[in-house]
């Protein structure tokens, strides 16, 4: 089929055009609410969601990847349940202490539903 106004359309054009209804659409539908939209088409994909997992800024990490943890946790990690995204993105994480948000760090599981 042709279509006329794509014709003499160049390749910049249309990045252009794409780029500015893509940044439109952003704004009005993702950032327009603080960004509660995108969170929750993304939390229901999270990894290990519901499931007990370590999260470590590092060295925790590096324990696990070598075999496993000896009886403590190194500082900077935590275990709990996954429980979802934060409001500002951040890995909700449902510990013994209490709800615990992590906004950088690795995640590990440490079981799996059967």
């Amino acid at each position: 089929p042709h279509c006329p106004q794509l014709q003499n359309l160049s390749a910049q054009s249309l990045w252009l055009s794409l780029v500015s209804i893509m940044y439109f659409w952003y704004e009005t539908k993702f950032a327009a609410d603080g960004g509660k939209i995108a969170l929750s088409l993304m939390e229901p994909e999270l990894a290990f969601l519901g499931e007990t997992v370590l999260v470590s800024d590092g060295a925790a990490g590096a324990a696990m990847e070598a075999g496993g943890l000896a009886s403590a946790l190194p500082a900077g990690a935590a275990v709990g349940k996954l429980l979802g995204l934060g409001p500002d993105g951040q890995l909700r994480l449902g510990t013994v202490a209490g709800e615990a948000l992590f906004a950088s760090g690795s995640v590990y599981p440490l079981s799996r539903p059967g």
